[in-house]
């Protein structure tokens, strides 16, 4: 193969696998952030269903705070997902032996 090619092939290879890797930092980063944001929602839910409201009221806010939490984990769930997904093509990227 002629060098300047082999060299253009590396440079068109490490830009992707780069720019993925810039991706996955930030959808961890962005999953940290709403993890901690819906944590700080399911708190302020948790501290409204005080045993001071009525039972009616507290039932209807331990039904939001409970669809509150399915949320979060779906989010979460998918979130970590997607970060498994983009780690294993940029594992699979970098491991591949016609990359040089």
């Amino acid at each position: 193969m002629v060098p300047e090619l082999a060299i253009l092939k590396e440079k068109l290879v490490q830009v992707p696998i780069h720019k993925l890797a810039i991706g996955v930092c930030d959808t961890r980063t962005e999953m940290v952030k709403v993890q901690l944001e819906l944590n700080l929602q399911i708190i302020e839910l948790q501290l409204k269903a005080q045993p001071s409201t009525l039972l009616e009221v507290k039932e209807q806010r331990v039904t939001i705070i409970t669809k509150a939490v399915a949320v979060v984990d779906s989010v979460i769930a998918d979130c970590t997902q997607l970060f498994e997904q983009l780690f294993e093509v940029l594992t699979s990227l970098h491991e591949d032996p016609n990359i040089q």
